[in-house]
Formats: C-alpha cells, structure tokens, sequence
C-alpha cells in the first residue's frame, strides 16, 4: 500500500529516527522521508501530491530457514515521470538500486513537470469529491449485487414498487386491477 510522501505521513515509531538517510540501513521509511524532505529542500524533487513512498516486500525462500521476508520503502511517482540515471535498467533493478543507493541521489523531477499537482489542492479536490466518490462506490456495489440476485427477484424489486406508485397515482385503476385479479384466479 503507498503511503504519502510530506504532511500526510507519520513517522512509524518503530524506525529509529535519523537525522540524514544511513547507508547501513536498507531504504528505512525514516530514511526515505528524510531524503524526500532533503531533496525537495535542495530542488531536485518537487512537493507535489503525485510524489509517495511505497513499500517492496521481498520473499526470500532458504532451504535451511524457509522462507524469510524483508521489506524497504522507495520513492515513487504515480506517474512515473522521475528523471535517473538508471532509467534504462528493469524496475527490479531499480528499486534495487534505490534499496541502497538514495545516498547517491538518483533520482529527480523534471523541471517542467506536467503532472504537478500541488498537496493542498489535492487535499481539497479530495475533500471535495469525497462524498460522490463514496456515493458512487455504494451504487456500484449495490448495482453488483443487485446484478447477482435471480432474475424473478430482480422483476419484482423492480415491479412491485412501480406497480405500487402507479396504483397510488391513479387510483380509478384499482377496481379494475381487482376485476382482472379475480378473473385470473377465479375467486
């Protein structure tokens, strides 16, 4: 799951804090916070709301210890638009790479960036559609499971209160409803 990159991500109190990133230490989420922040301060990264941090789980089997798991944090655009030097290597490379390398600084913005989107206006656009996106969602689910019900239930979601509102707003229909009815089931 990415996290956000500034205002919006917390330290994890379990990282030890640093005060630059540790070439000891693997791309520790500290690490990679402090490098952002250094970066964006230095102008190589720009504060934009495209810019995360993302977490790489490995899985490492062993024939003696089984399987073992390790996992480090990296910088990310959502757009993909980082300007490296290690642009030409596969992504597993890459964050190989940047596993180790921030030091180094590897990467950086483009300076016209046409993906820029500043934090605040993301904020507010986000604030703002919230509650349609959350609407929208809610249909969709309940347009899903309306979808996997049986057909006959799905007429009768659908009849029962059509035929209801049209009864109410034409009463003179009913005695001949009820005439039709009767002649139906012979009663």
């Amino acid at each position: 799951m990415p996290f956000r990159a500034g205002r919006h991500l917390q330290p994890d109190t379990s990282i030890e804090i640093l005060k630059s990133p540790d070439a000891k230490k693997p791309a520790a989420l500290n690490n990679v916070k402090v490098w952002i922040r250094n970066s964006i301060a230095e102008g190589r990264l720009r504060g934009c709301a495209n810019l995360q941090i993302h977490q790489i789980v490995e899985t490492i089997e062993d024939k003696l210890d089984g399987k073992q798991t390790h996992s480090y944090f990296v910088p990310h655009c959502i757009h993909r638009s980082f300007l490296s030097n290690h642009s030409h290597l596969s992504d597993e490379a890459q964050a190989e790479f940047l596993k180790w390398g921030l030091q180094t600084n590897p990467l950086s913005c483009p300076k016209d960036c046409t993906f820029y989107e500043n934090p605040r206006w993301a904020d507010f656009k986000a604030r703002l559609t919230w509650p349609f996106t959350a609407l929208m969602r809610f249909m969709k689910a309940m347009l899903k499971g309306y979808a996997a019900l049986a057909w006959q239930t799905q007429v009768t979601i659908v009849g029962v209160p059509a035929l209801l509102s049209i009864l109410w707003k034409t009463p003179n229909w009913v005695p001949q409803i009820i005439a039709l009815a009767k002649a139906l089931w012979g009663k």
